[in-house]
Formats: C-alpha cells, structure tokens, sequence
C-alpha cells in the first residue's frame, strides 16, 4: 500500500513538473474576439501546460446537464479542455486526460461510480470551483455559504479507494490532500508549489 501512494504521488510530481514551462501571452492588439472559438480555445488550454495546448480537443460544457458536450475543436490528442464550468461565479478552465473525461461525463450524468480503470489526470492550472468539500453532486453551495476554490495544480482520480490511504483528507497548509473522501468521487488535488493557507495553532495542552 506504501508503494502504491508513494508510485500516485510520484505521478503527480511528475506532472507538474511538466507545467514549468511558461506560456508566451499574446500582445493586448492579439487578443482573441470575446466569445469567439479562438477566445474560447485560449481560455480552455490555458487550464493545462504549454504542450497540451495544439494537441487537445476543446468543449464546452453544456448548460443542461442531459446535453452532450459541445466540441468547439477537435484535436487528435487524448486531452479534452473545457473554458469553464458553467454555474460557478468565474472561469474555470480544466483539461481531462481520457481517463478523467470519464470521471467528468459521468460526474455531470451523476451516476453511482466514476467508471474510470486507470488512473485519471485533470490540470487546473487557473483553480477550480466546487460548490462543496464533502458532496461531490452539490451544485451550489448552501445559502450564505461559498464557493469552494481549489489552487492551480492537478486532479488526480484513482479507481481503488486505497490508494489515498495515508493522503490528508482536509487541506493542510502546504501539500496534496483528498477531497471527496469516503465518496466514489474521491480525487486527490496536488496544488502548485509554493501555494499554502493559514492554519490555525494548535491549542497547548494542559
């Protein structure tokens, strides 16, 4: 069991290594029409690192859950990228390895499991929202409630549950953690490095 978390944590180093590479911005007179499929194609790559970008089919989510994705671009790579996730209250781009398009398809289907028989890779490198920590099928927070934002980095599903034992179920100050846990849902975020949150001090003990 040892060996397989070390081997997923591993894979997660791995692939964000793979982002270190800095993307060229566009000049401002660039800058694709709002809108357009050129402006939604540089929204939806953006989610993931530079060589994903000319290999990835682009879709866009549909506003109603029983529709199919709408794809803007298709591409001959194993990479699916979204501009954003309709309902949330900003953009946020994410690309799905093909493994992971499954967990997405029947996320948005809310079926029973996630159907996945490999490990599942999603990059969120601009962060992502989700309406809660422990329900994966809530759609909105709960009133006066807020979105939930997750940091740029990666999304990790696995198809047995074992491989998050000894991983962090409530995000600590600095490192990966799951969220969803105890859920088939379950997906282990691995934020970028050098992104931390305050935690409080532990009280002394008596």
């Amino acid at each position: 069991m040892r060996a397989m978390r070390a081997a997923v944590l591993l894979a997660a180093c791995g692939l964000l290594a793979a982002c270190g590479k800095e993307r060229q911005v566009p000049a401002a007179d660039e800058a694709p029409i709002p809108g357009s499929i050129a402006d939604k194609v540089t929204r939806a790559v953006a989610a993931g690192p530079e060589w994903i970008a000319a290999l990835a089919t682009v879709d866009q989510w549909p506003l109603d859950d029983t529709a199919q994705f709408v794809v803007v671009r298709a591409a001959s790579g194993s990479w699916t990228c979204f501009p954003d996730q309709p309902g949330t209250p900003r953009a946020d781009p994410l690309c799905a390895d093909d493994q992971f398009f499954r967990w997405l398809t029947a996320w948005r289907d809310h079926a029973r499991t996630p159907q996945v028989n490999g490990m599942a890779v999603a990059y969120t490198l601009k962060g992502f929202q989700v309406a809660s920590t422990t329900d994966p099928m809530k759609a909105r927070p709960d009133s006066g409630q807020a979105w939930v934002e997750l940091p740029p980095g990666v999304l990790i599903a696995m198809p047995d549950a074992a491989a998050y034992r000894g991983i962090a179920v409530k995000r600590p100050a600095a490192g990966p953690w799951v969220l969803w846990s105890g859920t088939p849902w379950a997906v282990m975020v691995v934020p970028m490095a050098d992104v931390t949150i305050p935690v409080a001090a532990t009280p002394a003990k008596k």
